[in-house]
Protein backbone atom coordinates (compact mmCIF):
# COMPACT_ATOMS: atom_id res chain seq x y z
CA UNK A 1 0.00 0.00 0.00
CA UNK A 2 1.47 3.50 -0.86
CA UNK A 3 0.16 6.69 0.25
CA UNK A 4 1.56 9.84 -0.63
CA UNK A 5 2.27 12.52 2.53
CA UNK A 6 4.31 15.74 2.15
CA UNK A 7 5.77 14.66 -0.83
CA UNK A 8 7.27 11.38 0.94
CA UNK A 9 6.07 7.85 0.17
CA UNK A 10 4.93 6.00 3.21
CA UNK A 11 4.85 2.09 2.64
CA UNK A 12 3.18 -0.27 4.78
CA UNK A 13 5.36 -3.57 4.12
CA UNK A 14 3.60 -7.15 4.45
CA UNK A 15 4.97 -7.43 8.07
CA UNK A 16 3.23 -4.64 9.45
CA UNK A 17 6.36 -2.08 9.01
CA UNK A 18 5.81 1.06 8.00
CA UNK A 19 8.38 2.98 5.99
CA UNK A 20 8.81 6.51 4.76
CA UNK A 21 10.90 6.98 1.32
CA UNK A 22 12.04 10.42 1.55
CA UNK A 23 15.22 10.12 -0.61
CA UNK A 24 14.76 12.63 -3.58
CA UNK A 25 17.28 10.14 -5.85
CA UNK A 26 14.50 7.69 -6.22
CA UNK A 27 11.82 9.78 -6.82
CA UNK A 28 9.13 8.03 -5.10
CA UNK A 29 10.40 4.58 -5.77
CA UNK A 30 11.28 2.77 -2.48
CA UNK A 31 14.82 0.27 -3.10
CA UNK A 32 14.39 -1.88 -0.37
CA UNK A 33 11.34 -1.94 2.15
CA UNK A 34 11.95 -3.34 5.54
CA UNK A 35 15.03 -5.43 6.88
CA UNK A 36 13.90 -8.52 4.57
CA UNK A 37 12.55 -8.30 0.80
CA UNK A 38 9.76 -9.97 0.06
CA UNK A 39 11.17 -12.20 -2.52
CA UNK A 40 13.60 -13.67 0.67
CA UNK A 41 10.57 -14.85 2.60
CA UNK A 42 8.66 -16.83 -0.17
CA UNK A 43 11.91 -18.46 -0.93
CA UNK A 44 12.90 -19.04 2.40
CA UNK A 45 9.35 -20.51 3.23
CA UNK A 46 9.28 -22.76 -0.16
CA UNK A 47 12.98 -23.93 -1.42
CA UNK A 48 13.59 -26.40 1.71
CA UNK A 49 10.66 -28.46 0.91
CA UNK A 50 11.07 -28.09 -2.59
CA UNK A 51 14.39 -29.84 -2.64
CA UNK A 52 12.88 -32.54 -0.30
CA UNK A 53 9.95 -33.20 -3.21
CA UNK A 54 12.99 -33.45 -5.36
CA UNK A 55 14.41 -35.98 -3.22
CA UNK A 56 11.97 -38.21 -3.66
CA UNK A 57 13.24 -39.03 -6.77
CA UNK A 58 16.66 -40.13 -6.18
CA UNK A 59 17.67 -43.32 -6.27
CA UNK A 60 18.43 -46.17 -3.91
CA UNK A 61 20.66 -44.50 -0.85
CA UNK A 62 20.62 -41.69 -2.67
CA UNK A 63 19.53 -39.72 0.46
CA UNK A 64 22.43 -40.91 2.32
CA UNK A 65 25.05 -40.84 -0.50
CA UNK A 66 28.17 -39.07 0.48
CA UNK A 67 30.49 -37.94 -2.57
CA UNK A 68 33.79 -38.51 0.05
CA UNK A 69 33.54 -39.79 3.90
CA UNK A 70 34.39 -36.29 5.24
CA UNK A 71 31.02 -34.64 2.98
CA UNK A 72 27.89 -34.05 4.04
CA UNK A 73 25.02 -36.38 2.37
CA UNK A 74 21.70 -34.75 1.17
CA UNK A 75 19.99 -35.88 4.98
CA UNK A 76 22.95 -35.12 6.56
CA UNK A 77 22.62 -31.16 4.82
CA UNK A 78 19.03 -30.86 5.52
CA UNK A 79 19.34 -31.54 9.09
CA UNK A 80 22.34 -29.41 9.89
CA UNK A 81 20.41 -26.41 8.19
CA UNK A 82 17.69 -27.36 10.28
CA UNK A 83 20.22 -27.67 13.59
CA UNK A 84 21.37 -24.13 12.51
CA UNK A 85 18.10 -22.69 12.62
CA UNK A 86 17.19 -23.72 15.90
CA UNK A 87 20.89 -22.72 17.14
CA UNK A 88 20.49 -19.33 16.05
CA UNK A 89 16.67 -18.43 16.90
CA UNK A 90 16.49 -20.83 20.37
CA UNK A 91 19.42 -20.62 21.76
CA UNK A 92 21.04 -16.86 20.16
CA UNK A 93 18.15 -14.91 20.00
CA UNK A 94 15.56 -16.15 22.09
CA UNK A 95 18.67 -17.15 24.66
CA UNK A 96 17.61 -20.74 25.34
CA UNK A 97 19.51 -24.07 25.69
CA UNK A 98 21.73 -25.35 22.91
CA UNK A 99 19.34 -27.71 20.85
CA UNK A 100 20.66 -30.72 19.45
CA UNK A 101 19.75 -32.77 15.75
CA UNK A 102 20.76 -35.98 15.66
CA UNK A 103 20.59 -36.22 12.12
CA UNK A 104 20.96 -39.98 12.14
CA UNK A 105 17.56 -39.85 13.11
CA UNK A 106 16.17 -38.94 9.77
CA UNK A 107 16.45 -41.84 7.91
CA UNK A 108 13.80 -40.49 4.71
CA UNK A 109 12.74 -37.64 3.28
CA UNK A 110 9.27 -37.66 5.05
CA UNK A 111 11.03 -37.72 8.62
CA UNK A 112 13.88 -34.91 7.34
CA UNK A 113 10.18 -32.69 6.17
CA UNK A 114 7.84 -33.71 9.47
CA UNK A 115 10.74 -31.85 11.43
CA UNK A 116 11.85 -29.65 9.46
CA UNK A 117 8.78 -27.50 8.31
CA UNK A 118 7.49 -26.17 12.24
CA UNK A 119 11.66 -25.19 12.25
CA UNK A 120 11.42 -23.09 9.56
CA UNK A 121 7.70 -21.74 9.69
CA UNK A 122 9.11 -20.50 13.20
CA UNK A 123 12.64 -19.25 11.22
CA UNK A 124 10.37 -17.37 8.47
CA UNK A 125 8.19 -15.92 11.56
CA UNK A 126 11.07 -14.47 13.48
CA UNK A 127 11.94 -13.17 10.02
CA UNK A 128 8.75 -11.90 9.42
CA UNK A 129 8.80 -10.22 13.19
CA UNK A 130 11.75 -8.13 12.52
CA UNK A 131 11.03 -4.06 12.70
CA UNK A 132 13.53 -1.25 12.75
CA UNK A 133 14.82 -2.00 15.53
CA UNK A 134 16.60 -5.06 14.75
CA UNK A 135 19.52 -2.96 12.97
CA UNK A 136 21.07 -1.97 16.62
CA UNK A 137 19.29 -4.67 18.82
CA UNK A 138 21.91 -7.25 19.92
CA UNK A 139 22.57 -10.45 21.15
CA UNK A 140 25.80 -12.04 22.87
CA UNK A 141 27.39 -15.34 20.74
CA UNK A 142 30.15 -16.91 23.20
CA UNK A 143 32.78 -17.29 20.55
CA UNK A 144 33.18 -13.90 19.42
CA UNK A 145 34.15 -10.80 20.99
CA UNK A 146 31.41 -8.82 19.98
CA UNK A 147 27.85 -8.66 20.14
CA UNK A 148 25.94 -9.24 16.97
CA UNK A 149 23.02 -7.15 15.36
CA UNK A 150 19.58 -9.20 15.07
CA UNK A 151 19.63 -8.32 11.58
CA UNK A 152 23.03 -9.85 11.28
CA UNK A 153 21.44 -12.67 12.61
CA UNK A 154 19.09 -12.84 9.81
CA UNK A 155 21.14 -12.41 6.99
CA UNK A 156 22.88 -15.33 8.20
CA UNK A 157 20.93 -17.45 8.53
CA UNK A 158 19.36 -16.35 4.94
CA UNK A 159 22.78 -16.91 3.39
CA UNK A 160 23.38 -19.59 5.05
CA UNK A 161 20.41 -21.34 3.58
CA UNK A 162 21.19 -20.25 0.40
CA UNK A 163 24.08 -21.82 0.25
CA UNK A 164 22.97 -25.42 1.74
CA UNK A 165 20.15 -25.01 -0.59
CA UNK A 166 22.99 -25.70 -3.45
CA UNK A 167 24.80 -28.22 -1.75
CA UNK A 168 21.91 -30.15 -2.05
CA UNK A 169 20.91 -28.98 -5.21
CA UNK A 170 24.48 -30.32 -6.40
CA UNK A 171 24.35 -33.55 -4.80
CA UNK A 172 20.84 -33.80 -6.57
CA UNK A 173 21.72 -33.05 -9.77
CA UNK A 174 24.84 -35.58 -8.97
CA UNK A 175 22.61 -38.48 -8.70
CA UNK A 176 20.57 -37.91 -11.88
CA UNK A 177 17.77 -35.61 -10.76
CA UNK A 178 16.69 -33.01 -13.00
CA UNK A 179 16.83 -29.71 -10.55
CA UNK A 180 14.53 -27.12 -11.54
CA UNK A 181 16.42 -23.18 -11.51
CA UNK A 182 16.31 -22.50 -7.97
CA UNK A 183 17.63 -18.52 -8.68
CA UNK A 184 15.38 -16.39 -5.99
CA UNK A 185 14.41 -14.33 -9.54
Amino acid sequence: MKVVEDDATTITHHSGNVFVDTDPRTEGEVVCVGIIPDRVFKVMSERPFQLLELCRQLPEGGFLWQPHRAVRSIRDILAHMMGAERFWIEHVVEGGAKPTVDETSFTTTDGVERSFRPVRERTVAWLDSLRESARSETRHIGWAPHEVTLESVAWHLIIHDFHHKRQVATRLATLGVEVPNLDML
